[in-house]
Protein backbone atom coordinates (compact mmCIF):
# COMPACT_ATOMS: atom_id res chain seq x y z
CA UNK A 1 0.00 0.00 0.00
CA UNK A 2 1.76 3.75 -0.89
CA UNK A 3 2.17 5.88 1.68
CA UNK A 4 -0.74 8.17 -0.25
CA UNK A 5 -3.17 5.65 -0.25
CA UNK A 6 -2.56 4.77 3.30
CA UNK A 7 -3.10 8.34 4.17
CA UNK A 8 -6.63 8.69 2.89
CA UNK A 9 -7.15 4.81 4.97
CA UNK A 10 -6.23 6.44 7.67
CA UNK A 11 -8.02 9.76 7.69
CA UNK A 12 -10.75 7.64 6.41
CA UNK A 13 -10.99 5.92 9.71
CA UNK A 14 -10.77 9.00 11.97
CA UNK A 15 -13.84 10.08 10.16
CA UNK A 16 -15.61 7.39 10.47
CA UNK A 17 -15.21 8.46 13.96
CA UNK A 18 -16.12 11.33 13.49
CA UNK A 19 -19.40 10.59 12.16
CA UNK A 20 -20.08 8.21 14.82
CA UNK A 21 -19.81 10.69 17.71
CA UNK A 22 -22.58 12.98 15.48
CA UNK A 23 -24.96 10.01 14.90
CA UNK A 24 -24.41 9.38 18.94
CA UNK A 25 -25.57 12.59 19.43
CA UNK A 26 -29.34 11.78 18.68
CA UNK A 27 -29.61 11.04 14.93
CA UNK A 28 -28.99 7.20 15.25
CA UNK A 29 -32.44 7.09 16.81
CA UNK A 30 -33.58 7.43 13.42
CA UNK A 31 -30.77 5.45 11.33
CA UNK A 32 -29.89 2.73 13.74
CA UNK A 33 -28.57 0.32 11.05
CA UNK A 34 -26.77 3.34 9.74
CA UNK A 35 -24.83 3.25 13.17
CA UNK A 36 -24.37 -0.45 12.89
CA UNK A 37 -23.20 -0.11 9.22
CA UNK A 38 -20.31 2.81 9.99
CA UNK A 39 -19.23 0.38 13.17
CA UNK A 40 -18.99 -2.53 11.18
CA UNK A 41 -16.93 -0.28 8.20
CA UNK A 42 -14.28 1.19 10.94
CA UNK A 43 -13.73 -2.63 12.57
CA UNK A 44 -13.08 -4.40 9.34
CA UNK A 45 -10.93 -0.93 8.43
CA UNK A 46 -8.74 -1.65 11.27
CA UNK A 47 -8.66 -4.87 10.38
CA UNK A 48 -7.59 -4.28 7.00
CA UNK A 49 -5.23 -1.38 7.56
CA UNK A 50 -3.52 -3.78 10.36
CA UNK A 51 -2.88 -6.14 7.75
CA UNK A 52 -1.76 -4.36 4.58
CA UNK A 53 -0.72 -0.73 5.91
CA UNK A 54 3.60 -1.81 4.71
CA UNK A 55 3.15 -4.43 3.29
CA UNK A 56 4.79 -4.39 -0.68
CA UNK A 57 2.47 -7.67 -1.43
CA UNK A 58 -0.13 -9.52 -0.39
CA UNK A 59 0.17 -12.89 0.96
CA UNK A 60 -2.66 -15.78 0.58
CA UNK A 61 -3.65 -15.16 4.19
CA UNK A 62 -4.19 -11.28 3.90
CA UNK A 63 -5.92 -11.95 0.64
CA UNK A 64 -8.60 -14.24 2.16
CA UNK A 65 -8.92 -12.44 5.34
CA UNK A 66 -9.66 -9.30 3.32
CA UNK A 67 -12.29 -11.66 1.45
CA UNK A 68 -14.26 -11.81 4.32
CA UNK A 69 -13.71 -8.54 5.66
CA UNK A 70 -14.73 -7.16 2.16
CA UNK A 71 -18.03 -9.64 2.18
CA UNK A 72 -19.15 -8.42 6.10
CA UNK A 73 -18.94 -4.86 4.36
CA UNK A 74 -21.47 -5.73 1.78
CA UNK A 75 -23.63 -7.43 3.68
CA UNK A 76 -23.58 -4.30 5.98
CA UNK A 77 -23.94 -2.01 2.84
CA UNK A 78 -26.92 -4.23 1.89
CA UNK A 79 -28.96 -4.33 5.38
CA UNK A 80 -28.42 -0.76 5.44
CA UNK A 81 -30.12 -0.01 2.08
CA UNK A 82 -32.92 -2.30 2.57
CA UNK A 83 -33.43 -0.50 6.03
CA UNK A 84 -33.68 2.76 4.29
CA UNK A 85 -36.04 1.40 1.64
CA UNK A 86 -37.92 0.26 4.37
CA UNK A 87 -38.28 4.31 5.97
CA UNK A 88 -40.06 4.89 2.96
CA UNK A 89 -43.69 3.29 4.98
CA UNK A 90 -45.34 6.37 5.31
CA UNK A 91 -44.28 8.35 2.24
CA UNK A 92 -46.33 9.57 -0.22
CA UNK A 93 -47.80 7.55 -2.61
CA UNK A 94 -44.76 7.62 -5.14
CA UNK A 95 -42.63 6.46 -2.44
CA UNK A 96 -44.91 3.50 -1.12
CA UNK A 97 -45.05 2.38 -4.60
CA UNK A 98 -40.91 2.43 -5.38
CA UNK A 99 -40.81 0.71 -1.79
CA UNK A 100 -43.16 -2.14 -2.43
CA UNK A 101 -41.49 -2.47 -5.93
CA UNK A 102 -38.25 -1.81 -4.17
CA UNK A 103 -38.87 -5.18 -1.51
CA UNK A 104 -40.12 -7.84 -4.58
CA UNK A 105 -36.51 -6.80 -6.38
CA UNK A 106 -34.34 -7.45 -3.36
CA UNK A 107 -36.77 -10.68 -2.47
CA UNK A 108 -35.73 -12.00 -6.21
CA UNK A 109 -32.87 -10.42 -6.74
CA UNK A 110 -31.42 -12.47 -3.34
CA UNK A 111 -32.92 -15.46 -4.26
CA UNK A 112 -31.06 -15.52 -7.65
CA UNK A 113 -27.91 -14.69 -6.28
CA UNK A 114 -27.94 -17.40 -3.60
CA UNK A 115 -28.84 -19.93 -6.66
CA UNK A 116 -26.63 -17.90 -9.26
CA UNK A 117 -23.32 -17.19 -7.07
CA UNK A 118 -20.59 -20.59 -7.29
CA UNK A 119 -17.23 -21.52 -6.16
CA UNK A 120 -15.48 -24.46 -5.18
CA UNK A 121 -14.77 -23.16 -1.63
CA UNK A 122 -17.27 -21.82 1.08
CA UNK A 123 -14.87 -18.91 0.49
CA UNK A 124 -15.39 -18.26 -3.26
CA UNK A 125 -18.97 -19.25 -2.86
CA UNK A 126 -19.02 -15.93 -0.29
CA UNK A 127 -17.16 -13.76 -2.66
CA UNK A 128 -19.29 -14.15 -5.40
CA UNK A 129 -22.35 -13.95 -3.49
CA UNK A 130 -21.24 -10.86 -1.73
CA UNK A 131 -21.11 -9.33 -5.36
CA UNK A 132 -23.92 -10.03 -6.22
CA UNK A 133 -25.36 -8.42 -3.56
CA UNK A 134 -23.32 -5.60 -3.95
CA UNK A 135 -24.42 -5.22 -7.34
CA UNK A 136 -28.52 -5.44 -6.07
CA UNK A 137 -27.39 -2.65 -3.58
CA UNK A 138 -26.28 -0.09 -6.12
CA UNK A 139 -29.68 -0.66 -8.06
CA UNK A 140 -31.67 -0.43 -4.60
CA UNK A 141 -29.38 3.13 -3.50
CA UNK A 142 -29.57 5.13 -6.84
CA UNK A 143 -33.48 3.59 -7.39
CA UNK A 144 -34.21 5.30 -4.07
CA UNK A 145 -32.38 8.05 -4.89
CA UNK A 146 -34.26 8.91 -8.10
CA UNK A 147 -37.72 8.03 -6.28
CA UNK A 148 -36.83 10.53 -2.90
CA UNK A 149 -35.59 13.58 -5.22
CA UNK A 150 -38.83 13.41 -7.32
CA UNK A 151 -40.68 13.24 -4.69
CA UNK A 152 -42.75 16.71 -3.45
CA UNK A 153 -42.27 16.17 0.11
CA UNK A 154 -39.09 14.03 0.64
CA UNK A 155 -37.20 13.65 4.20
CA UNK A 156 -33.81 15.54 3.21
CA UNK A 157 -32.04 13.84 5.93
CA UNK A 158 -32.78 10.27 4.31
CA UNK A 159 -32.16 11.52 1.18
CA UNK A 160 -28.53 13.06 2.31
CA UNK A 161 -27.98 9.59 3.99
CA UNK A 162 -29.06 7.94 0.46
CA UNK A 163 -27.13 10.36 -1.24
CA UNK A 164 -23.86 9.82 0.46
CA UNK A 165 -24.51 5.91 0.11
CA UNK A 166 -24.99 6.30 -3.82
CA UNK A 167 -21.23 7.91 -4.05
CA UNK A 168 -20.01 5.23 -2.12
CA UNK A 169 -21.21 2.48 -4.10
CA UNK A 170 -20.39 4.55 -7.05
CA UNK A 171 -16.83 4.83 -6.57
CA UNK A 172 -16.51 1.21 -5.00
CA UNK A 173 -17.93 0.39 -8.67
CA UNK A 174 -15.72 2.79 -10.95
CA UNK A 175 -13.08 0.98 -8.25
CA UNK A 176 -13.66 -2.29 -9.24
CA UNK A 177 -13.89 -2.16 -13.02
CA UNK A 178 -11.04 -0.27 -13.12
CA UNK A 179 -8.56 -3.18 -11.34
CA UNK A 180 -10.66 -5.55 -13.57
CA UNK A 181 -8.89 -3.54 -16.56
CA UNK A 182 -5.28 -4.38 -15.46
CA UNK A 183 -3.52 -5.30 -12.15
CA UNK A 184 -1.36 -2.03 -12.12
CA UNK A 185 -4.35 -0.36 -11.69
CA UNK A 186 -5.33 -1.58 -8.18
CA UNK A 187 -4.51 1.13 -5.98
CA UNK A 188 -5.58 3.76 -8.39
CA UNK A 189 -8.59 2.02 -8.01
CA UNK A 190 -8.19 1.79 -4.09
CA UNK A 191 -7.45 5.34 -4.25
CA UNK A 192 -10.46 6.25 -6.13
CA UNK A 193 -12.52 3.95 -3.67
CA UNK A 194 -11.41 5.35 -0.34
CA UNK A 195 -12.57 9.45 -2.30
CA UNK A 196 -15.57 8.42 -3.19
CA UNK A 197 -16.04 7.09 0.81
CA UNK A 198 -14.60 10.14 2.47
CA UNK A 199 -17.24 12.47 0.31
CA UNK A 200 -19.95 9.49 1.13
CA UNK A 201 -19.06 10.33 5.32
CA UNK A 202 -18.79 14.37 4.75
CA UNK A 203 -22.33 14.09 3.32
CA UNK A 204 -23.15 11.56 6.36
CA UNK A 205 -21.60 14.50 8.98
CA UNK A 206 -23.99 17.30 7.05
CA UNK A 207 -26.94 14.95 7.56
CA UNK A 208 -26.22 14.91 11.32
CA UNK A 209 -25.44 18.36 11.32
CA UNK A 210 -28.80 19.30 10.11
CA UNK A 211 -30.71 16.72 12.20
CA UNK A 212 -28.89 18.10 15.48
CA UNK A 213 -30.41 21.54 14.04
CA UNK A 214 -33.79 20.27 13.28
CA UNK A 215 -34.20 17.79 16.85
Amino acid sequence: MNVFLGALVVVGLGLELVVIGALLGGLYRRFPVLLLYLLVVFLTGVADAALFLGAAEWTAGQASAYYVTDTVRRVAAFLLVLDLVFRLARGETSLVKFRNRALALTAVGTLLSLALSSGSTLGLYMTELSRNLSFLTTVLVLGLWFALARARSADVGLLLVTAGMGLNMAGEAAAQSMIRLSPRLVQPGGIVAVTAHLVCLLVWWKACRLGRRSA
